[in-house]
């Protein structure tokens, strides 16, 4: 098995792999939540608000990363800038 390796979404085909993975992953969580919790939230709106141009996970305020595993992209990772070099750690 290879390392993790995160890879900075750079490329509009890095920021369509990174959309589809954060919309799998709220549409599980949107299942979850409609069943658990009665919640129900706008999984599109969600997606196109963190892959936005001027997004809190896009520099200078933060970082956007594709997370692979033997090559294969798995997750999608960000580093919100929270200021006083202070960064939060987000996954997706």
């Amino acid at each position: 098995m290879d390392p993790v390796k995160f890879c900075p979404v750079a490329t509009p085909a890095q920021e369509a792999i990174a959309a589809e993975l954060i919309a799998e992953n709220l549409t599980w969580l949107l299942t979850q939540a409609k069943k658990n919790y009665q919640i129900e939230f706008d999984v599109e709106a969600m997606v196109a608000a963190d892959t936005a141009a001027d997004s809190r996970f896009i520099a200078p305020d933060g970082s956007f990363y594709l997370v692979e595993v033997d090559g294969e992209a798995a997750g999608v990772g960000c580093l919100k800038n929270l200021g006083n070099g202070v960064a939060e750690i987000q996954r997706m």
